[in-house]
Formats: C-alpha cells, sequence, structure tokens
C-alpha cells in the first residue's frame, strides 16, 4: 500500500470548547496526529465509522453474551467514541469530504448511542431492575426519536438532506442554509489546537458571514448550559463512567429526562406558535371579505 501525501493545507474545524467539555484534555490533542498518519496511509473516513459502529456493536454483544466483563464493554463504546472525534479529522485532511459520508456518521452515531443505553438497560435488568432499565430506555428512545424528527424532519429542517450532518466544507466555508446549525467561517480556516489554545468559555464574537443580512454571533453562555444537558460529550462519559461503576439507571434516567424535557418544552413552543399562527390568519381572513365588498360595491 502506497502513502498518501497528506493536504497540510486542508483545515480542520476549530474545537469548540463547549461541545468537548472533557474530550478536549485528554482526547482531542491526540487527534491531529493519528489523522495524519491514518491519512498518510490512505484509510478511509467511512471505514472508521465504520469501525466505530462495529465497536459499539461490540460493547453491546460482549454485555448480553457475557464475553468480558463491564470494562471490557466500557472500552468498545469508548473506542465507537474516539472512532467518532477521528472521523471527520481524516475526512477533512484527505479532502474526502461528502454528504453520503456525513450521513452515515450521523447515523452510525445515533445508533452507537442507543446501542450503549441498551447495554446499560441489560445492565440494570441483570442487576434487579427490569421495570425501570426498561421503561427509561423506552422513554430515552422514543423522545430522542421524537427530537431527531422535529429537528432534521420538519417541515423547515435545520438542515438540508434530511438528515443530521456536519460541516463538509475541506478548505471553505460551508454555505449558509438559514439555519442554526450552520458553521462560522472561521472554523473552516482554523486547525484543530491543543487545549491550552482554546478559550476557556463561550465569548459573543462576530462571525465573518452573515445571515440574513444580520451579523450573526457565537452562543452565549447562557445558551451553551442550557444545552449542557445534552451535550454528546458529557452524555458518552456519564454512560461510560456509570458503565464502570455500575450504575446504569443513573444514566438511563439521565438520558431518559433530558429529551422528555426537550420533547415537552417543544411541544409547548410549537403548540404555542400554532396557536399564535392560527389567530392571525383568522384575523386576517375575517377582515379580508369586508375589504372585497367595499371595493366591489357600485
Amino acid at each position: 500500500m502506497n502513502p498518501s501525501p497528506i493536504a497540510t493545507e486542508a483545515p480542520l474545524a476549530v474545537v469548540q470548547p463547549w461541545r468537548h467539555p472533557l474530550s478536549r484534555w485528554y482526547l482531542l490533542p491526540a487527534v491531529l496526529p493519528v489523522a495524519r498518519l491514518l491519512v498518510r496511509w490512505d484509510v478511509p473516513p467511512c471505514g472508521i465509522t465504520l469501525l466505530g459502529a462495529a465497536l459499539a456493536a461490540g460493547g453491546l454483544a460482549g454485555v448480553v453474551f457475557g464475553w468480558w466483563g463491564l470494562a471490557g464493554a466500557a472500552g468498545c463504546f469508548w473506542g465507537a467514541w474516539c472512532c467518532d472525534r477521528l472521523d471527520g479529522a481524516v475526512a477533512r485532511l484527505a479532502r474526502r469530504c461528502s454528504p453520503a459520508g456525513a450521513r452515515l456518521d450521523a447515523c452510525c452515531d445515533e445508533a452507537a448511542d442507543l446501542l450503549a443505553h441498551l447495554a446499560l438497560a441489560t445492565v440494570a435488568h441483570r442487576a434487579g431492575w427490569p421495570l425501570a432499565a426498561w421503561g427509561l430506555l423506552a422513554v430515552f428512545a422514543g423522545c430522542k426519536g421524537v427530537f431527531l424528527w422535529w429537528s432534521h424532519f420538519s417541515p423547515k429542517p435545520r438542515q438540508s438532506g434530511g438528515m443530521p450532518q456536519k460541516a463538509l466544507s475541506c478548505g471553505e466555508p460551508p454555505a449558509s442554509d438559514g439555519g442554526d446549525n450552520q458553521d462560522t467561517g472561521a472554523s473552516a480556516q482554523q486547525e484543530l489546537r491543543p487545549p491550552g489554545e482554546l478559550p476557556l468559555r463561550c465569548k459573543k464574537k462576530r462571525n465573518h458571514h452573515k445571515r440574513k443580512g444580520k451579523a450573526t454571533a457565537e452562543p452565549h453562555w447562557l445558551r451553551c448550559l442550557y444545552h449542557l444537558g445534552g451535550n454528546a460529550d458529557l452524555r458518552w462519559h456519564l454512560v461510560l463512567a456509570a458503565m464502570l461503576l455500575g450504575w446504569p439507571l443513573v444514566a438511563l434516567g439521565y438520558g431518559a429526562g433530558y429529551f422528555a424535557l426537550r420533547v415537552l418544552v417543544g411541544g409547548i413552543k410549537r403548540w404555542l406558535r400554532a396557536r399564535v399562527s392560527s389567530v392571525f390568519f383568522s384575523t386576517l381572513g375575517g377582515s379580508l371579505p369586508v375589504q372585497a365588498t367595499r371595493g366591489t360595491t357600485p
């Protein structure tokens, strides 16, 4: 196998501290060197994505069939998390970003998350809490499914394509789609940096591109705090800690409670928006015949 040259000019997405509150201290500093090595030997990013899904499936199989202890299962799920951090870096360095790869990555991420919680429910069932285990798993899976449907398959999706996608740019800023999850122009022009060079908090800063004629800003620290409960980095580390310590109901209850709260809040917001829209259009529709009648009288 002939090594392929590394596209050193291909930038990586900037690491945002509020997205990786734990991994940025021990995992992310090693992502760039490992990614350069994998690109040099022409390892496909989709292969890394599929490897992460296979590790997650192996972790669940190890728990169900008892092939190894909880420490081995936690190691498999941690390997899946590492692959999830690595495949995007390899794709950007090798300039092999594609919508198909982004969709595959999104589907494998959600599948690995579900497999991890299924493993936790299995552990809790064997520990003597079957009703709580499968009930919390059902709430987690159902509420997260509704949340993902609202986020990516609603009439006004946040991102094009109907599936959750990561930044696909391999050298230029991604095009704005008018949604809330668009990447910043600076994120496509900066490389992965060590934790010491990153800000420790979210700071309000102007972006290089504009949306709807107004300059956008990075998330405020209050918004970061609001979304902290659903942070994938925190939730995955909580799953690993619960699996190692033998507290599966803690992680299951956390995931189920968070997504149930998000679905409740989202449902209330959608109901209020529908009510306001109905009142507005009913008022507008009631005034139109009067105007038409006045205009057609001789």
